[in-house]
């Protein structure tokens, strides 16, 4: 018996680039998110290692507390999040801390600032 195909959207390149805008197609807004993400995991610090040659990785690393497996793939397969509805505009802490900001993030685009540096759409 053949295993039945789930349906779904298919998103195409040209729609992908439609839907994120200029956070893949410029390396400026593409950091910022990448920054804005590290914020809103509850980062104090962020460190960018900015690669020497081309080809070689930029790497970015923050004390924020992450998130778990489940909320990072409900988030990740959710086009058009929207994290005020879900998270409210607070940071929220696993850890104890004090302290109130608020998220920069509002729909989940700037996941998407890492495909900028690939070189592939």
């Amino acid at each position: 018996m053949e295993k039945q195909k789930t349906l779904g959207p298919i998103m195409t390149a040209r729609s992908f680039k439609d839907h994120v805008k200029n956070i893949v197609s410029d390396p400026y807004v593409a950091i910022v998110e990448l920054i804005s993400n590290s914020w809103d995991a509850g980062a104090e610090e962020v460190k960018i290692t900015w690669p020497e040659k081309v080809g070689q990785k930029i790497i970015i690393e923050d004390n924020g507390e992450g998130m778990t497996k489940e909320k990072f793939l409900k988030i990740w397969r959710t086009l058009g999040y929207n994290r005020t509805e879900e998270q409210g505009r607070g940071v929220t802490y696993r850890t104890k801390r004090k302290g109130y900001r608020e998220a920069y993030g509002k729909n989940g685009k700037g996941r998407h600032a890492p495909f900028c540096f690939t070189g592939k759409l």
